[in-house]
């Protein structure tokens, strides 16, 4: 049977996943994407709300830790800013970062929830990895025809886990 790209559940942001929630799916620990999932695309720094979600994580002992197919000079900024550990270059949805991520994080993959908000890098990746993989509506939307045309496909599969909200 195919590894299909279906998100266990979907949200709004990053904000609606709380650290009891997370232990519900089964997730000690989590991996998360950085752009449009904590900060939008191009930013410099998460989201107020990210920075946040982010201390509450911390103080469920929910461990997290950032995983990004961005370049080390950017990812590194942002998460040192923010405190938060991160693994770049991770070329999702390939496995070696992410099972990175989870070895960092001390956990087995299983015990891992990977969030981000693209179904063939982030969801893809986690379901490749034995992840619990959730995913969360982009930050903020651009006007490039390939990008759109790239929601447009990850569509089915969003809705495909009969979560959507």
């Amino acid at each position: 049977m195919p590894l299909l790209p279906i998100p266990k559940k979907v949200y709004n942001s990053v904000s609606e996943i709380t650290p009891d929630e997370l232990r519900a799916l089964g997730a000690e620990g989590a991996l998360i994407d950085l752009d449009n999932t904590l900060a939008p695309y191009g930013s410099h720094m998460p989201t107020e709300e990210a920075l946040r979600w982010l201390e509450s994580l911390k103080n469920a002992r929910i461990k997290s830790l950032v995983v990004s197919n961005g370049k080390k000079r950017r990812v590194s900024k942002i998460c040192d800013a923010a405190g938060i550990g991160y693994v770049c270059s991770a070329s999702k949805p390939r496995r070696k970062g992410l099972r990175e991520g989870a070895q960092r994080l001390g956990l087995p993959c299983g015990r891992v929830a990977m969030i981000g908000d693209q179904v063939f890098t982030d969801v893809l990746g986690a379901v490749r990895c034995g992840m619990i993989p959730l995913i969360v509506n982009p930050m903020s939307m651009t006007k490039n025809p390939v990008f759109m045309l790239r929601r447009l496909i990850e569509l089915p599969f969003i809705r495909m886990s009969g979560r959507e909200k």
